[in-house]
């Protein structure tokens, strides 16, 4: 309650809009990128999500799994290996597949999940997410790597910020080979041309 007011809200039941009684705040992020993602279907995704945005985006995932197909996923500072977060994932899992013995990798998640984590990041306390998901239909797991953030401001280091994460050379490999895909290389031939400007 004191430390993760977002989570509080994510989570909640209570309704942010006056005029529609069937809404809820987990419901209308959700739906935000559900769209954004529907909007883009026939292309070849690469989703990136920082901190709590990894949440959203693997509940968002998992209820997709039949519209959407991520080729490549990323989660950066991710909270996800938290019990809390896994139990609450687990939960509802379960009422689609009540079989299930351990949360699992959305089945949209085609290729690629990739899991990168700085060792000083407080939020992502758990950095190996490997062994807190059973692989999806495909036998995609998420692959664990630690990077050094070295975002700071005023001099003071920040070792969650997106900003660092974004700007780790782990990141840059894993963009660039995405981007050099087999049915990506339109996409990369104007990728390296704007570089070469």
């Amino acid at each position: 309650h004191l430390y993760f007011t977002e989570l509080e809200t994510y989570y909640g039941e209570g309704c942010s809009s006056n005029g529609d009684q069937d809404c809820s705040s987990k419901e209308k992020i959700q739906n935000r990128l559900s769209s954004l993602l529907s909007e883009y279907k026939d292309y070849e995704i690469l989703l990136i999500a920082h901190s709590m945005g990894s949440i959203i985006a693997f509940d968002v995932l998992t209820k997709l799994t039949e519209e959407i197909s991520i080729n490549t996923f990323v989660t950066i500072g991710s909270p996800l290996g938290l019990p809390v977060i896994g139990a609450r994932i687990f939960a509802e899992q379960k009422k689609i597949n009540p079989s299930l013995k351990k949360p699992v990798v959305p089945n949209s998640v085609s290729c690629r999940w990739y899991n990168l984590s700085d060792k000083l990041d407080k939020i992502a306390l758990d950095h190996t997410l490997n062994d807190d998901f059973n692989a999806n239909i495909h036998g995609i797991k998420a692959k664990d790597y630690f990077v050094y953030n070295n975002y700071e401001i005023d001099r003071k280091p920040n070792p969650h910020k997106s900003y660092g994460y974004l700007r780790t050379p782990e990141l840059a490999s894993i963009i660039n080979r995405f981007l050099k895909g087999k049915r990506r290389h339109r996409f990369y031939r104007r990728y390296k041309s704007f570089i070469k400007k």
